[in-house]
């Protein structure tokens, strides 16, 4: 199963919003289900980032979506 999540970053809060993306991105381990995930940023509009995440199941994307 893939997602993506799309996160509209405010002005001026970029750099904070990586930052816990960053943080964040370590609970996104293969002990919840997550296979891969790539992470892609807007060239003309920094703001708008995109994350698609594979997952084993979607059983572990909702577990992953109550617990993270």
């Amino acid at each position: 199963m893939f997602t993506i999540c799309t996160a509209i970053i405010s002005e001026g809060e970029l750099e904070k919003q990586i930052n816990g993306f960053r943080e964040a991105e370590k609970r996104f381990t293969r002990e919840i289900g997550v296979l891969e995930r790539d992470f892609y940023q807007c060239i003309q509009q920094p703001h708008i980032i995109w994350s698609n995440t594979k997952w084993t199941s979607e059983k572990a994307h909702n577990d992953a979506a109550h617990g993270i």
